[in-house]
C-alpha cells in the first residue's frame, strides 16, 4: 500500500469516507467504516472524543443522546462504561449492540486496507488540547500508522502543534465557515499539509486562491453525481462523501 504521500504524490483523486458509509450504516462504527471499504473508498474519516481515563474513542457528540441512548457528557464516562453502550439500535435493528470503538481499534482494523483522517475536535475550555494531540499521535504511532494518517481540525491551534511537534504526520486545516478565511491563509497560519472546507465556500475568489498556490485541498460533502461532478470541474485533489455507494461507482465507471 501507498504511503499517503505517495498516493497523493501520484495526483489520484482521493476519497474519503465521511464517519464511513453514514447513510448505509451507524456513523463512526466497525459496520460503517467496513461498508466504505467494500465501496472501495480510499480514506475513512472519524472523530475522537476521550473518556474521563483519557482513551480516544470513535465518536462525533460531546453529549449522549442522538446516536445512544442517555444524555451524560462523553468525556466524563470511563471507557469500561462507553464500551457498554449501544450505538447501534438508533440507526436499524440488524446493528443493535454495535458498540463505540476505540481509535486504537480502528487503526488496527483499516490498517494495510485504507488511509485514516481523524478529526481533532474542538477542546472545552479546560481541555488540555496538546496532551490530547499528544495521546492520539501516541496511538497512531503505536499502531504504526505514521505514513498513512491525516489530522484535520477546525481547531487550528492543535494542526499548528500537531505540525511543530509531529511534522511526519499529516495535518488539514478545516476552514471554519464563514470565517472568509483563504486557503492560503489557512495554510500560511498553520503549516498544514493540506485544507478542506465545505462545498458551498468554493467561490470564484477561494477557488482561485487554491489554483494559484498550487494547495491541497478536500471539499465536502459531495453526496450527489451534481456535488461531484462540481467539485471534480475544479481539480480539487480531495472528495469528502457520505455516500460512497453513490460516489464510488461513478468514479470507477
Amino acid at each position: 500500500m501507498k504511503t499517503l504521500r505517495e498516493f497523493v504524490e501520484s495526483g489520484e483523486l482521493l476519497v474519503v469516507a465521511h464517519r464511513g458509509a453514514s447513510l448505509n450504516a451507524p456513523e463512526n462504527t466497525i459496520s460503517a467504516f467496513d461498508r466504505a471499504l467494500a465501496h472501495g473508498v480510499h480514506m475513512i474519516e472519524l472523530d475522537v472524543q476521550f473518556s474521563s481515563d483519557k482513551h480516544p474513542i470513535v465518536f462525533h457528540d460531546e453529549t449522549l443522546g442522538r446516536t445512544t441512548e442517555g444524555e451524560r457528557q462523553i468525556g466524563e464516562m470511563p471507557l469500561t462504561e462507553i464500551q457498554d453502550l449501544d450505538v447501534g439500535s438508533w440507526f436499524g435493528e440488524s446493528f443493535k449492540g454495535e458498540r463505540i470503538p476505540t481509535l486504537r481499534e480502528i487503526l488496527q482494523h483499516v490498517r494495510g486496507k485504507a488511509f485514516v483522517m481523524i478529526e481533532l475536535k474542538p477542546p472545552a475550555a479546560e481541555d488540555n488540547w496538546r496532551e490530547r494531540v499528544d495521546i492520539i499521535v501516541e496511538e497512531i504511532q503505536r499502531v504504526g500508522m505514521d505514513q498513512f494518517v491525516l489530522c484535520g481540525s477546525f481547531h487550528h491551534a492543535s494542526i499548528s502543534y500537531l505540525r511543530e511537534q509531529y511534522p511526519e504526520i499529516g495535518a488539514a486545516a478545516i476552514n471554519i465557515p464563514g470565517s472568509g478565511a483563504l486557503p492560503s491563509q489557512l495554510i500560511a497560519q498553520t503549516g498544514a499539509h493540506a485544507v478542506v472546507l465545505a462545498i458551498e465556500e468554493l467561490t470564484d475568489d477561494v477557488v482561485a486562491d487554491i489554483q494559484q498556490n498550487n494547495i491541497l485541498c478536500g471539499a465536502y460533502s459531495a453526496d450527489s453525481i451534481e456535488q461531484l461532478n462540481f467539485v471534480l470541474g475544479l481539480g480539487l485533489n480531495i472528495v469528502v462523501t457520505n455516500t460512497p455507494s453513490t460516489i464510488m461507482p461513478l468514479l470507477q465507471a
